[in-house]
């Protein structure tokens, strides 16, 4: 509508290669243990972004869906982005789960940020 402004929040937009979804993916990639050592500066990332020390308070976190309010869960994700986006310019595996259905464009339909 002519004259009026809003942003694409207040539509409720998903677009699956948004940075929240790829950064969920990456961090339930994580959770489910799909990780060697070469991921340690990533997963300490994740553990500052959601104040975990561990992976067991990371877990506890998760349990509870990160954030109560969607929005505000869909914004932390959404934070990540540079996160991952300095991580996936730096890896050297290649093969690495996240990278590899974000550089082909098989995102998985997996998230709960559907």
């Amino acid at each position: 509508m002519q004259g009026i402004y809003n942003n694409v929040y207040a539509f409720h937009h998903y677009a699956a290669s948004a940075a929240r979804f790829i950064a969920c993916d990456a961090v339930y990639e994580a959770l489910a243990g799909n990780t060697d050592e070469s991921d340690e500066q990533l997963l300490q990332g994740f553990f500052s972004h959601w104040n975990a020390r561990s992976f067991e308070q990371l877990y506890a976190i998760a349990a509870t869906g990160f954030e109560a309010d969607r929005r505000e869960r869909d914004k932390r994700f959404g934070q990540l982005a540079p996160l991952i986006t300095s991580f996936a310019a730096h890896i050297s595996n290649k093969s690495w789960p996240v990278y590899s259905r974000t550089a082909t464009g098989k995102a998985s339909q997996s998230s709960s940020l559907h």
